[in-house]
């Protein structure tokens, strides 16, 4: 099925869920543009004009995702560490599909990278100490990532969010 008259974003949002439903059939190595772009309903130049690779579309499903749930808290105005923390286990929880997608396939490090961008790109100051607190928020949402995707994620948003405030 071919689509016109969409927006760029909803264009890169058919082929990330293209691929994401791709991963569900084969291996990610072995998923093709062209499938991607068919099951998407797109032209194949339609891929070309927003991605370089599948896992540019990866990252870009998974900055969209961080995305929505930045807008999320933000619009909740001044919360707690203890409510950021489930709103974002909480929100990440519902993806848990692709995410745990994108482990299977060995393609969750692009997490860091799309991190690394929404959060560092913060650090204005030069001083260590002011980038220090943003790299190790970073890192440390990446790592509790990983280890909550090696459990399948089977670990509630509530208990991740209790074991994160005890420390």
């Amino acid at each position: 099925m071919r689509r016109k008259n969409t927006t760029s974003e909803m264009m890169k949002g058919y082929l990330v869920d293209s691929l994401f439903w791709w991963m569900k059939k084969k291996p990610f190595h072995d998923i093709t543009i062209g499938e991607i772009a068919k099951k998407a309903g797109v032209n194949r130049s339609t891929y070309y004009r927003h991605f370089d690779s599948k896992e540019d579309i990866i990252a870009f499903g998974f900055e969209r995702m961080m995305k929505e749930y930045l807008e999320a808290v933000t619009a909740m105005g001044n919360i707690s560490h203890e409510t950021y923390l489930y709103e974002m286990f909480s929100h990440f929880y519902r993806h848990k599909e692709e995410l745990l997608l994108m482990n299977r396939h060995g393609v969750a490090h692009l997490i860091l990278g799309v991190l690394n961008r929404i959060f560092l790109a913060k650090a204005s100051s030069s001083d260590f100490s002011d980038q220090f607190p943003l790299w190790y928020h970073t890192g440390g949402i990446y790592h509790v990532f990983l280890l909550w995707f090696s459990f399948d994620m089977e670990i509630s948003p509530r208990i991740m969010t209790d074991l994160a405030v005890k420390m």
